[in-house]
C-alpha cells in the first residue's frame, strides 16, 4: 500500500492542478463555516442562529454541510482529473508496461481515495471540536460527541463522493470530458432526473435514492431536520440510517462497474 502510494505522490506532487485543488480544499474547508459569523441573527429569523452554527452539537451539521460542497467540488474534480489525465495521456498504459498489473494500479487509486478521505475526516474532527469548544458555554466531552455519529457519516459521505468520480474517471476516457460529466450530473442531470420522474410522473420518496442525493443526505442542510421541515408530508431528506444504507450499496455498485471498467478495457 505504502509503495503505491509514493508513487502517486512522485506522479502528481509537481502538478498544479493537484496542488491547486488540495490547497482549495484544506484553506476553504476549516474556514467556510465562518462566512456567517458577523451576519445579523435576529428573533425574525429564528430558524437560524450563531448558537445553532458554532455550537455543539449542531456546529457538526453545519460544519458537514459545508464539508459536502468542498468535498464533491474539489475533491471530487481531483480525483476524476487524476484518473482521467494518465487515460489521456498513456501513463496508465506505461505504468502496467513497465511493472505494475491492473489489480496494482486500480489499488493505487483506490489507496488515494481512502487516504483523502481518511485525512479529510480527520480535519473535519479536529476542526469540528475545535470550532465547537471555543464557541460552546461550560463545554464538555459527552456534548462535543453527542452527534449522531457525525464523523462516521462524514468519512462515509467523503468515501462516497470520491469513489463516485474514480468511477466516472475511469468509464470517461477523455479527461475534459470526464470532469464535465462529473460536475454536470451532481448539479444538473441528477436534480433534473428526480424533478421529471418523481414530480411529474411518480411522487413519493423514492426521489431521495439517488446516488449523490442519498450521499448528501449523510450530511444533508441542518434546517432540513427540524421538525418545521421533518414532519411535513413530503420528506426533503432520508434518515441518517437509510442514507448510509443507500450509500454503501451505491458504493458498492459503482466500485464493482469501476473494476470490471478497468480490467476489461483495452488500453
Amino acid at each position: 500500500m505504502l509503495h503505491l502510494l509514493k508513487l502517486e505522490w512522485k506522479k502528481f506532487r509537481k502538478n498544479s492542478v493537484v496542488q491547486m485543488l488540495t490547497w482549495i480544499y484544506f484553506i476553504f474547508f476549516p474556514t467556510l463555516i465562518f462566512i456567517g459569523k458577523e451576519e445579523s441573527f435576529t428573533a425574525s429569523n429564528p430558524l437560524l442562529s450563531q448558537d445553532d452554527i458554532f455550537t455543539f452539537p449542531t456546529m457538526w451539521d453545519y460544519l458537514g454541510y459545508s464539508g459536502n460542497w468542498m468535498v464533491f467540488f474539489a475533491l471530487g474534480f481531483l480525483i476524476v482529473y487524476m484518473i482521467s489525465i494518465e487515460i489521456s495521456y498513456k501513463t496508465m498504459r506505461q505504468n502496467i508496461i513497465t511493472g505494475l498489473t491492473r489489480k496494482q494500479y486500480f489499488l493505487s487509486k483506490l489507496y488515494v481515495v481512502l487516504s483523502f478521505t481518511v485525512v479529510s475526516t480527520i480535519l473535519y474532527a479536529i476542526v469540528g471540536f475545535l470550532i465547537g469548544w471555543f464557541h460552546t458555554t461550560d463545554p464538555t466531552l459527552a456534548m462535543a460527541f453527542d452527534n449522531d455519529w457525525a464523523i462516521a457519516r462524514f468519512f462515509l459521505m467523503c468515501l462516497s463522493y470520491l469513489i463516485f468520480a474514480m468511477f466516472i474517471g475511469f468509464a470517461i476516457k477523455n479527461s475534459g470530458l470526464a470532469v464535465l460529466t462529473y460536475l454536470a450530473y451532481g448539479i444538473l442531470i441528477e436534480p433534473l432526473l428526480r424533478w421529471l420522474v418523481h414530480t411529474q410522473i411518480v411522487d413519493g420518496p423514492s426521489r431521495n435514492y439517488y446516488p449523490l442525493n442519498a450521499t448528501e443526505d449523510l450530511m444533508p442542510f441542518p434546517l432540513y431536520r427540524l421538525p418545521a421541515f421533518s414532519q411535513t408530508d413530503l420528506s426533503l431528506s432520508l434518515s441518517y440510517s437509510h442514507a448510509a444504507i443507500t450509500t454503501v450499496i451505491y458504493m458498492l455498485i459503482f466500485l464493482g462497474l469501476t473494476y470490471y471498467i478497468f480490467t476489461k478495457r483495452d488500453m
